[in-house]
């Protein structure tokens, strides 16, 4: 654990010297100077590129190229707290554990309670690819990489050790039944504002579901710990693509948002926002093998 920044401009080349060499950098040799090539902000955090300037001998040098991100100091909530956790987990255990395309963290600072955290990585901007066009310009090979680099990972952690210990959060029936009672509240929820445009059947299936013995025996399957494995619960692929007409002249490709060519994105009712890939096993109510 360390002292947390809250504000970029609290950043100072002394900091990023000391800092990096806390994280086995810099054993010899210094940061010179840096430039703040750009800022910006999530929902709950602040970011900003760093270009770094060492001096002459330096080394190991991490990149030149930093990216810098800290959470916002009036965003402490339960939620901010797991978030931050998870992702230093991520790039802590999960990501050291494998020879996957990660980008390199080179240090991650937070608090007793993980309400505020910062991560400074390598900024992959100034030397990666970048999508800008429609339709999706990605050759077969990268998106092949990019399936393949999540399977690495699932296969991996299939019935690890470390899952429910280490790694995420052991499965209990009053986990089960707090993850019972938020679906069902948030089903409630979208049936208010979309439900007069669905059939009844329709309206009637998601409680069936929750109801069901697949319920059941999803809730002891993960009670068991036994055919799970680590999965990403946000995916976004095809999430940072964007089109022209939704965007404002200016805006920042980083920040835009849409979902393979379909009006809206994630947050949204449209089609970008809802259609997404799912998979559902239930013997009691659907015959298998039909899309």
């Amino acid at each position: 654990m360390t002292a947390v920044i809250t504000d970029i401009h609290q950043i100072t080349s002394d900091w990023l010297t000391q800092t990096l060499r806390s994280e086995g950098y810099l054993k010899r040799g210094h940061i010179i100077d840096f430039d703040i090539t750009a800022t910006g902000e999530t929902s709950s955090a602040q970011y900003a590129h760093l270009n770094v300037k060492y001096a002459d001998g330096s080394t190991p040098c991490p990149s030149a190229y930093l990216f810098f991100k800290h959470t916002k100091p009036d965003r402490n909530t339960e939620r901010i707290c797991i978030s931050n956790r998870t992702e230093a987990q991520f790039f802590q255990t999960v990501a050291s554990d494998l020879n996957l395309p990660v980008v390199p963290c080179y240090h991650i600072g937070h608090t007793s309670d993980w309400k505020q955290a910062h991560f400074l990585m390598a900024d992959m901007s100034p030397t990666h690819w970048t999508l800008t066009d429609l339709p999706d310009p990605s050759a077969d090979h990268i998106l092949q990489g990019r399936v393949d680099a999540l399977a690495k990972l699932h296969a991996y952690w299939w019935e690890h050790p470390k899952l429910g210990r280490e790694i995420g959060t052991a499965w209990t029936s009053a986990l089960f039944q707090k993850q019972q009672e938020r679906v069902i509240e948030r089903l409630s929820r979208f049936q208010t504002v979309a439900g007069h445009n669905l059939s009844q059947n329709r309206l009637k299936t998601p409680q069936l579901l929750l109801t069901s013995s697949s319920w059941n025996l999803l809730n002891s399957t993960l009670e068991s710990m036994q055919n799970v494995t680590l999965t990403h619960g946000d995916p976004h692929g095809p999430a940072f693509n964007h089109r022209p007409d939704q965007v404002e002249p200016g805006t920042p490709t980083v920040s835009t948002r849409h979902n393979c060519g379909f009006n809206g994105a994630k947050g949204s009712v449209y089609e970008g926002g809802i259609r997404v890939p799912m998979i559902i096993r239930w013997p009691d109510g659907f015959e298998g093998g039909h899309p």
